[in-house]
């Protein structure tokens, strides 16, 4: 009984908060939005793009004999944006969503946080609660023990105080 009466430190229990399966997802999802409103805040800047391409021909035979050739291309492409009306509301909406997002992953974590404390001290008040009860018990068995003994041997106590003493003990062996 004695080990299931030990409680790790609130601390390291509120530390464990971070590590819980809900605060991960909010935290992925903050990151997600936070990527996504830079993504749409990069939509608007310009663009350099390019591609490479290359292709070889061998021939053997024929009227013109062996014959081998190749062609290579490089594209390079730039992109200005000059006229862009849907981007300032589109940005500052992925902002927005992202703030949001990161909001709700703080609250996320301040309601665990909280949550943790409180069963916390729950679980410490009824490990005390078990404690005294232990003890209790220990005393009542000792009562219980004298009063059989008086009412068995000196005849000084009634069957009504040991079965009264009995009672006590088992309710509170229930209760432990």
């Amino acid at each position: 009984a004695s080990v299931l009466l030990r409680v790790p430190e609130l601390p390291q229990i509120v530390a464990d908060v971070e590590q819980s399966a809900d605060v991960a997802a909010a935290t992925a999802q903050a990151q997600a939005a936070e990527s996504y409103a830079a993504a749409v805040a990069a939509g608007g800047k310009p663009q350099v793009s390019w591609a490479l391409s290359g292709a070889a021909r061998a021939g053997a035979g024929g009227n013109m004999g062996r014959t081998n050739g190749s062609d290579y291309s490089l594209a390079l492409s730039l992109n200005i944006p000059l006229l862009s009306p849907g981007l300032a509301p589109a940005s500052s909406a992925a902002r927005k969503r992202a703030e949001a997002a990161a909001a709700q992953r703080a609250e996320t974590v301040e309601t665990r946080r909280f949550r943790v404390a409180e069963v916390f001290e729950q679980t410490v008040s009824s490990f005390d609660r078990a404690r005294r009860t232990s003890a209790l018990l220990k005393n009542t068995d000792q009562l219980r023990d004298f009063t059989l003994q008086q009412w068995q041997q000196l005849g000084k106590r009634s069957l009504f105080d040991v079965m009264a003493t009995e009672s006590e003990h088992y309710n509170l062996r229930v209760s432990y």
